[in-house]
């Protein structure tokens, strides 16, 4: 298992066709400490591999070098992400708990979001204004909380209509606060407001927003 570091994202002029500019190019290949499964996260200061077997975390430099960082009273790092200025927000996957994290250093176990009424959850993501989206797999369904833990907003069932999830895996926020989940289950990835409206669905081979179809094409116009 190797990571990218840093990333170099190459950019050709706009006139150029069929090229994805979410394709990065390999710059320099970094194996990591440990086998065991983890995640990533690209900080203002570097990468960081969470170590999930080990309940560590790992800043990985470009030489190679790797700096281990406990994470206090986390039995299970399943992510993690920058949460306001040198902070962290660790899903402890296991204890069903967010906790907010010093950089590197202690704990702040008093700011801390409970997950207890969730069934499995597996990701979080952050808005701008420091609102927590969780991920439950289990559930089927995103939670929101204020950084003090008051529950914001939740939605999602199992199905597969717009809005709905089947055993949904990953979570993001753009820079536009739209949260965006990778409905795992039904090979897709659905946007959203913050306080859950959908805005589109996509990766089922066409997408889906609230704009209306096109007219359909009469018959016999293409021949």
């Amino acid at each position: 298992l190797s990571v990218d570091r840093p990333f170099k994202y190459v950019f050709p002029p706009p006139d150029a066709p069929g090229f994805d500019p979410t394709m990065a190019t390999l710059s320099r290949s970094v194996p990591l400490p440990s086998a065991g499964p983890g995640s990533l996260l690209q900080t203002t200061q570097g990468l960081v591999f969470v170590d999930r077997a080990a309940g560590q975390a790992v800043e990985l430099s470009g030489d190679g070098r790797h700096t281990r960082v406990e994470i206090p009273h986390v039995r299970d790092p399943a992510a993690i992400l920058e949460h306001g200025e040198k902070q962290y927000a660790v899903l402890d996957a296991d204890e069903k708990i967010v906790r907010l994290h010093d950089w590197p250093g202690a704990a702040t176990p008093e700011a801390a979001i409970s997950l207890e009424s969730l069934i499995d959850p597996v990701d979080i993501a952050a808005t701008t204004d420091g609102t927590i989206a969780v991920l439950d797999r289990g559930g089927h369904r995103v939670h929101t909380f204020a950084s003090d833990g008051t529950p914001a907003a939740a939605w999602g069932m199992q199905g597969v209509a717009h809005g709905e999830f089947w055993r949904p895996a990953a979570i993001v926020v753009d820079h536009h606060d739209r949260i965006i989940v990778l409905d795992h289950g039904n090979h897709r990835a659905q946007m959203f407001k913050p306080d859950g409206s959908w805005i589109m669905t996509f990766g089922t081979g066409r997408a889906w927003t609230k704009k209306p179809a096109p007219p359909a094409t009469p018959a016999g116009a293409n021949q």
